[in-house]
């Protein structure tokens, strides 16, 4: 879809032209030369006298040896031409200064990105852009909205961090939105006893940040005081028992 080009297209003039026809015939079996065209393809012919006198002509479609044509592109005139004179697919400016504008324009075609031809980006709907991922449209933008399709999802990248009420207080620093904290007790925690605060340093974190937290032991996380650049954590043991000193948790944080 588009501007067309082949290599060395060359023909003449089956019958001459005036200034107005826009239908141009090429001498028998020379029309397979040039490029074929469907609903939207088109491509520059030029038209040369013998006295080198040139029209450029948009081609919008071939039928054998018949061309159908636009006259005077490409910044030259209508001219009369008699039978003989050439006809042939040149270089010209227009033909650059549309693969230009395609190459930036897809108006709505598929982009496709990998070697097996499954994996694009389409905005075949106005005000949508789409990704497609193994033949499947996984994701789409649309104004201010980001959408993981039925069936896709998305993986926040987890970085492991580890600190010590003994050594640190249980604060820690971790610079990413999925952290999986591992926490060692000092001291045991009784059933419904509450772990003092302590404060998770992250330049991810915002003052609108959301901050989701879980726990691998029966325990109930409590997210407070978020401030751009980190927030605090106080943690009740719901388990049913002690938890022993020395003992670790596991919980989980996702700043969104």
């Amino acid at each position: 879809m588009g501007v067309k080009v082949t290599n060395n297209g060359f023909g003449t003039l089956a019958s001459g032209i005036n200034t107005s026809v826009t239908t141009v015939a090429l001498t028998s079996g020379q029309g397979a030369k040039f490029p074929s065209t469907s609903s939207s393809d088109y491509f520059y012919g030029t038209l040369i006298d013998s006295s080198n006198n040139l029209e450029v002509v948009k081609v919008t479609a071939r039928s054998t040896d018949s061309m159908t044509v636009t006259r005077a592109q490409d910044n030259t005139s209508a001219r009369a031409f008699i039978t003989g004179d050439r006809f042939e697919l040149r270089p010209n400016a227009k033909l650059f200064e549309d693969i230009q504008t395609e190459a930036r324009d897809l108006n709505g075609a598929e982009f496709i990105l990998d070697a097996d031809a499954d994996t694009t980006i389409h905005s075949s709907t106005d005000d949508q852009i789409d990704i497609k991922i193994g033949n499947a449209d996984d994701f789409k933008f649309t104004a201010n909205v980001f959408t993981a399709e039925t069936g896709s999802g998305i993986l926040l990248t987890k970085s492991s961090a580890t600190s010590n009420e003994a050594t640190s207080a249980g604060n820690f620093t971790e610079n990413n939105y999925n952290i999986s904290h591992t926490l060692t007790l000092d001291g045991t925690l009784a059933n419904d006893a509450v772990l003092a605060d302590f404060t998770v340093t992250s330049n991810k974190c915002l003052v609108t940040s959301v901050i989701i937290a879980t726990c691998g032991l029966k325990c109930h996380v409590d997210i407070h005081t978020v401030t751009a650049g980190s927030f605090k954590v106080s943690v009740t043991n719901k388990s049913g028992g002690t938890l022993a000193n020395d003992s670790t948790m596991v919980l989980n944080y996702a700043i969104l």
